[in-house]
């Protein structure tokens, strides 16, 4: 809170995203959040308030300091074949698809895990090599907040012939799950 107190006490929210603090001996302080939720971007605004001599805060009985954090965005994903560059790929005995997921509003130094898993477009359930998921992942740590990331999925594509397949996409931080696209 304050650079001169010697204690710095940290506040956590409860369910409904408030802390509060009470009984504060009068001056100024200042307060940061230092953690959010996956999913969302730290709000890292210092707010300063003050506490006169007569307990009002900024003048007023009540202070209230709002930190918004903007909740991680999926904006898109292309999914295409390595081989031709397009949306339609080559059935064959190794069939490499790459998926380009876009989002927006990313925590730069967080670590993220795209998963997808390819569906047939058909039947609306996965698509299967050897009676298994054709699945992908890519771990990354974006420097920016916006950006994207390819999932390359490569498999034995001979049962593509006369097939269409699409994918879907979960996105995770610290192992929660923040973003699907199905």
């Amino acid at each position: 809170i304050d650079a001169g107190m010697s204690v710095r006490p940290i506040l956590i929210t409860s369910d409904d995203g408030r802390a509060e603090i009470s009984h504060l001996a009068p001056g100024t302080y200042c307060i940061r959040e230092v953690k959010t939720l996956p999913g969302y971007v730290l709000d890292e605004t210092v707010h300063e308030f003050t506490v006169g001599e007569d307990g009002l805060i900024d003048g007023k009985e009540v202070g209230v300091r709002v930190f918004e954090n903007t909740r991680t965005k999926l904006i898109g994903t292309t999914a295409v074949s390595a081989d031709t560059g397009a949306h339609e790929g080559v059935p064959g005995r190794e069939v490499t698809i790459i998926d380009m997921v876009a989002f927006e509003d990313l925590q730069p130094g967080e670590e993220y895990t795209v998963k997808g898993t390819l569906m047939d477009a058909e039947t609306g359930k996965e698509y299967l090599v050897d009676e298994k998921p054709v699945t992908a992942e890519t771990r990354f740590v974006p420097e920016t907040k916006d950006g994207s990331v390819d999932v390359v999925f490569t498999f034995d594509g001979s049962g593509l012939v006369g097939r269409k397949v699409v994918v879907f996409e979960k996105a995770f931080v610290c192992g929660v799950e923040i973003l699907s696209h199905e």
